[in-house]
């Protein structure tokens, strides 16, 4: 399910250092300083992103407006003009209550797994990157008139496509079905037809979409088998409370909250995944050049095939 975006005025920007050959880190903007763990995490993951790929060979900027000659694995910015390529930081929106996609730590430092994704593409081009916190109408129409630059986490849509171009997928939004951990050996076995017939008690978001199997089996609920909640946490906790046996959660966002409850130890994921929809960048035609789309659409490419990518996902599903 999309998030609601929330507004406040608070922004920060990642700019990534370019060191001649060896060093490809991040150096963030003095006035709005994360927290050491936050930097130190940022950091780590772009010196190992810039290991993997300073060996390959590389391409000039001509061929960005070639799509026969491009290749993701040929992306290498040390062979990119920068001040060409993003001769200013580009610029994307951030919800801020989204975790965890795109949220705010305790400090009110905008964070998550797009965030760091989003850090990991355009230091890959060589580019710097601001994050803005933007409700959502807002941010559409600053896109579709090149006040801003990307957004994360987006459908692709005919009326969106008259203003924005779409990345390819760099990550899924997968509907799954959470159990309590002790429930496993009886429950994983089943279908989730099996479980609505057996009066198994669930919990989904108001209004959320979690795929066809979901949509189509729901005529099978009886009274007071369904709970809807508009917080996700609150559904996790319901499952952990024992007053719900199967909470029908985002995945991502399911072992976020359950790792802030505590007792990220204590929920599995059903085998039965519900849905999976690819996520995409919206990039806006208005604000972004043919080859700034190019290059950041095979940053995107190249990134979902390395180890820092999977380790990366891998953190936020950690239980």
């Amino acid at each position: 399910m999309r998030p609601i975006f929330m507004s406040k005025q608070r922004n920060i920007s990642f700019l990534p250092s370019r060191l001649p050959k060896s060093l490809l880190t991040a150096r963030i903007m003095p006035h709005i300083l994360p927290s050491s763990s936050q930097a130190s995490r940022y950091l780590s993951s772009l010196m190992l992103f810039s290991l993997l790929f300073l060996s390959l060979p590389g391409f000039t900027h001509s061929s960005l407006h070639d799509p026969k000659q491009l290749d993701p694995k040929q992306l290498d910015p040390k062979q990119l003009d920068p001040k060409q390529l993003c001769p200013r930081a580009l610029t994307m929106a951030h919800s801020g209550d989204y975790a965890p996609y795109q949220h705010t730590d305790n400090e009110g430092h905008l964070i998550g797994l797009d965030v760091e994704l989003a850090l990991l593409i355009t230091a890959r081009m060589g580019c710097d990157l601001k994050v803005i916190m933007l409700p959502p109408k807002r941010a559409q129409k600053m896109l579709s008139e090149g006040k801003i630059d990307l957004m994360a986490a987006a459908s692709i849509t005919p009326e969106r496509q008259q203003y924005a171009h779409f990345s390819p997928p760099y990550r899924g939004e997968t509907s799954v079905m959470f159990i309590r951990r002790a429930d496993v050996t009886e429950l994983a076995h089943l279908s989730l037809t099996d479980m609505l017939q057996r009066g198994l008690r669930f919990t989904t978001g108001l209004g959320g979409w979690y795929g066809q199997e979901w949509q189509d089996a729901k005529h099978l609920l009886k009274e007071q088998q369904l709970a809807l909640t508009n917080s996700t946490h609150g559904q996790i906790r319901m499952l952990l409370m024992e007053r719900a046996d199967i909470a029908i959660v985002d995945r991502y966002v399911g072992f976020y909250h359950a790792r802030n409850l505590g007792y990220s130890g204590h929920i599995s994921e059903h085998p039965q995944v519900l849905s999976d929809d690819p996520a995409h960048f919206m990039i806006s035609k208005a604000s972004m050049t043919q080859g700034q789309v190019e290059a950041f659409n095979l940053a995107v490419q190249w990134l979902v095939e390395t180890e820092v990518y999977k380790e990366t996902l891998k953190k936020y599903l950690s239980q």
